[in-house]
């Protein structure tokens, strides 16, 4: 009968035991708290005019970048809390009938133990360390991602800046493609002009019409693509504020487009590397272009995420490899187990302590990864900085040759072209040159401002990649 007692005294406490961990699992708040419950990111207001530092925030704070970075933190974080906690104890039940047979009846031996691995406590510090770590990795992937949002932002801004630029142009050349019209049938009705003058002043007013309901197209089609990456719901028309200025003062954009989470020590410190640049291109020399891109370099090192994320996966393969060695040794696994015996015999306590014996797997392997995960943390360092230093040679180089053409060719070609037009107009009207002189004069007006709006769109988007380059975005 002791034995009846004990089994059913048992098994109510094992039921109890498991409801107990049934109740603690529910009603354990980070378990209830989920992901879905966080708020979505409220709607962008994109029917009012915007610049680029609101194109750039509303970036930051769409739906989409910001859903994903929360989903990649919430694996970083899940990652900590799985390593800092520890295992669940182990529960077991045996009843055995021994073959024997009482007066009572069978002879039966009930046990009952409770089994704990010691040593896991020791690898969850270490696994603790590399999870911290790779959430620092994430938080770097986070920031890196952000930045090549913004850099990719920031260049469809100037596109679209170009393309409204074009559009204007292009409108131009339909009124003065119509104004040659009316005018050569003006001519044409008086006796002045022939019927093929007319045909080629409405051959090219149809060619205006194509090239501006071309540039149209494009113009919309850019600006919707703009309105989803800035996190609207649908493709919409846009509003955008251009700023036409493509001098060396880029510390407007330091100041204006740098993350709030960067110190203003450092956006100082950035606005006055840039200061650096000379007004003419030509003024800046080999020893002057190479310190100032030192200087640059040094402050996109201290910043830059991505260079932040190769030292944490570093850290994290160094953490990695400790682990491995922890978990070569005998203790790691250990498992100790007390509990109680009864039988006809008597009570009796139990002690029950398992683990494996290293005589073939010394975590060689998880060893030799560790080291892997290193040296590919220690290439993609190496690779950043040469890119980066890549990234800054290239932008300073683009933005001092594009204010070089602007100021050598572009301008004084329009300059040139337009006063050309104006003299064959002239010249045409006196009869001196055919209308085909002043179409010609025209389409190459339209090539020079087209060439003029391409380099300075081309000099901003340097100046741009020169500060993100440099900036922690």
């Amino acid at each position: 009968m002791a034995a009846v007692h004990l089994q059913a005294a048992l098994l109510c406490s094992s039921l109890l035991y498991g409801l107990l961990c049934g109740l603690l699992c529910g009603l354990h708040p980070g378990l209830l708290r989920s992901a879905h419950a966080d708020e979505s990111p409220p709607h962008p207001d994109l029917s009012r005019p915007l610049s680029l530092a609101d194109c750039l925030r509303l970036a930051d704070t769409s739906a989409v970048p910001v859903l994903a970075a929360r989903a990649r933190r919430l694996d970083a974080d899940a990652g900590v809390a799985q390593a800092a906690t520890l295992p669940n104890p182990s529960f077991s039940y045996v009843a055995q009938d021994l073959g024997l047979t009482t007066a009572a009846g069978p002879l039966l031996l009930h046990q009952a133990m409770i089994g704990l691995a010691p040593g896991t406590a020791l690898l969850r510090i270490q696994e603790s360390r590399a999870a911290r770590l790779a959430r620092t990795g994430a938080e770097a992937t986070v920031a890196s991602e952000r930045r090549t949002l913004r850099l990719a932002v920031g260049l469809a801004f100037y596109d679209l800046g170009f393309l409204h630029r074009l559009a204007d142009v292009e409108q131009r050349a339909l009124r003065l493609t119509a104004a040659y019209v009316a005018q050569a049938q003006l001519r044409q009705a008086h006796g002045d002009a022939s019927g093929l003058d007319t045909q080629r002043a409405q051959a090219e007013h149809i060619d205006a019409q194509r090239q501006a309901e071309s540039t149209n197209q494009e113009r919309l089609r850019s600006e919707l693509w703009f309105s989803i990456a800035l996190g609207a719901e649908r493709p919409q028309p846009l509003q955008l504020i251009f700023n036409p200025d493509v001098s060396n003062d880029v510390s407007n954009d330091v100041s204006s487009n740098v993350s709030n989470d960067v110190s203003k020590d450092w956006a100082a410190g950035a606005s006055a590397a840039l200061a650096g640049l000379p007004p003419r291109p030509e003024s800046l020399t080999a020893d002057h272009a190479e310190r100032l891109l030192d200087d640059l370099f040094r402050l996109a090192r201290e910043h830059r995420p991505e260079l932040r994320q190769a030292m944490a996966d570093a850290e994290q393969a160094l953490a990695l490899g400790r682990l491995a060695v922890l978990r070569a040794l005998p203790l790691s696994d250990a498992q100790l187990a007390l509990g109680l015996r009864q039988s006809a015999v008597g009570t009796s306590g139990v002690l029950a302590v398992s683990g494996s014996l290293p005589l073939w797997d010394f975590a060689g392997g998880p060893r030799l990864r560790a080291q892997a995960q290193g040296l590919a943390a220690r290439a993609r360092m190496l690779d950043h900085e040469r890119q980066i230093r890549l990234e800054l040679a290239t932008a300073l180089h683009d933005l001092q040759t594009l204010r070089t053409q602007r100021r050598q060719h572009a301008l004084p070609l329009r300059e040139l072209r337009s006063q050309i037009l104006k003299t064959v107009r002239l010249q045409f009207a006196e009869g001196v040159v055919p209308f085909f002189d002043v179409v010609q004069a025209h389409r190459d007006l339209l090539a020079a401002e087209r060439a003029l709006a391409a380099v300075e769109r081309d000099a901003q988007k340097a100046r741009f990649r020169l500060v993100a380059a440099i900036a922690a975005w």
